[in-house]
């Protein structure tokens, strides 16, 4: 994202205006400046109540309206109302004094430095002057870096999916305004956007995993609570469902993840026996809560009648419950049947959801509140094909988005 600072030339001299401009945009070669100017006191009022600029340069000596005559200390009533009256104006990131008068340097000095801010000494026999400004300038610069940098480290939003297609294809064609961009030495693409909710508005950023699978969800998970250290992380995505809990087209909402090839296996005199292990990770309250109220309101069906393609039999559901995570594709109804006896309430299974839950509860504080909502497009037996693929991950994606705007 390029970032605009903005500078105010308050100097009525247009030759040395024009020339001070010149000075901060050399300054600042490679960064996207704007340089204003103003040529009076009521100028100069007028562009701080409109805008933020990170750095003003003020001369001291005015007038106080465009053709009217200098006022010695003009500048200093201007900062006298910057003081007084805050709400009037954006107050700026710094201001440099400027004055050719050494009879005002002592008095608009004072000012000055009283609030943080500092004075030069216009002095044309010298590039003293020019100096001071042009270090002003970089150091304001350096500053709009690090400060977006540390923007960029803290989204409120982060969405990570599996596929690239359909799943995070799904998510970004939220109305979200979402840009591209990639991070230093990390080969993964990123997307951000920026959502509008209740609370006011949020940044998002959303990615999908490299590979499927728990260990590389767990690894894409972690890199992403390190870069962006996210408030709320959903997983989002598709997944197979438990034939007579859920149908194709519900959308679940974990209440807890476990990985469901966790445990050991034994010889049972003669048949291989395996001892479950599951270590259960809970989903956030605050969203299961959420979840669940749209759940009551059954918000699902309407949001399943925008989709422009095939629907189900039946009317999408949403449902909140256990979901468990494994490393391989399911297309085994016997295998599934195992699974399922691990919980007698589980409504679903998938590959990333236990891996994105471990990396959210191991990182460190503060960690990100977490959930899994993923559509529901098969049930993992000999049935299995892709064509409710598309409906799944689009109806995943609308809950997360109704999830993001009501929390």
């Amino acid at each position: 994202m390029i970032v605009t600072t903005k500078f105010l030339v308050v100097e009525d001299d247009l030759d040395r205006a024009s020339r001070i401009a010149m000075l901060i945009r050399t300054a600042a070669t490679g960064a996207e400046v704007e340089v204003a100017t103003a040529g009076s006191l009521a100028e100069a009022r007028a562009a701080l109540r409109n805008d933020y600029f990170e750095l003003v340069l003020l001369d001291i000596a005015l007038p106080a309206a465009k053709g009217e005559d200098v006022v010695e200390d003009a500048g200093i009533q201007l900062l006298e109302d910057l003081a007084l009256r805050p709400e009037w104006y954006r107050m700026p990131g710094h201001i440099i004094g400027l004055t050719e008068r050494p009879a005002l340097l002592d008095r608009a000095g004072r000012v000055l430095t009283s609030r943080a801010f500092s004075i030069v000494h216009y002095d044309r026999s010298t590039s003293a002057w020019e100096e001071v400004i042009s270090a002003r300038v970089r150091h304001a610069i350096l500053a709009i870096s690090a400060r977006d940098d540390a923007r960029e480290a803290s989204y409120d939003v982060a969405i990570i999916c599996a596929l690239d297609d359909p799943e995070l294809r799904a998510i970004r064609a939220l109305a979200f305004d979402w840009e591209q961009f990639a991070c230093p030495g990390d080969e993964s693409t990123y997307w951000r956007g920026t959502v509008t909710s209740s609370l006011g508005p949020k940044r998002v950023v959303a990615s999908c995993c490299p590979d499927m699978g728990i260990p590389s969800a767990a690894v894409h998970a972690t890199k992403v609570i390190s870069l962006f250290s996210p408030r709320v992380l959903f997983l989002g995505g598709i997944a197979c469902g438990i034939r007579d809990r859920v149908n194709i087209g519900d959308v679940v909402c974990s209440s807890f993840v476990w990985d469901w090839g966790s445990g050991k296996w034994i010889d049972g005199q003669g048949a291989d026996v395996f001892q479950q292990a599951p270590r259960q990770i809970p989903a956030s309250r605050r969203l299961l809560a959420s979840a669940d109220a749209m759940r009551r309101d059954g918000v699902l069906a309407t949001l399943a009648r925008e989709w422009p393609g095939n629907r189900p039999a039946t009317e999408p559901r949403l449902h909140v419950g256990p979901v468990a995570s494994g490393a391989a594709v399911l297309a085994s109804k016997s295998q599934v049947d195992r699974i399922r006896l691990q919980h007698r309430q589980l409504l679903a299974i998938e590959m990333e959801g236990f891996g994105v839950f471990v990396a959210a509860d191991e990182c460190r504080a503060p960690r990100p509140e977490t959930i899994l909502v993923k559509g529901v497009v098969d049930y993992g037996d000999e049935t299995k094909d892709d064509q409710w693929r598309g409906l799944g991950a689009y109806l995943s994606a609308q809950v997360i988005a109704r999830l993001i705007e009501i929390t």
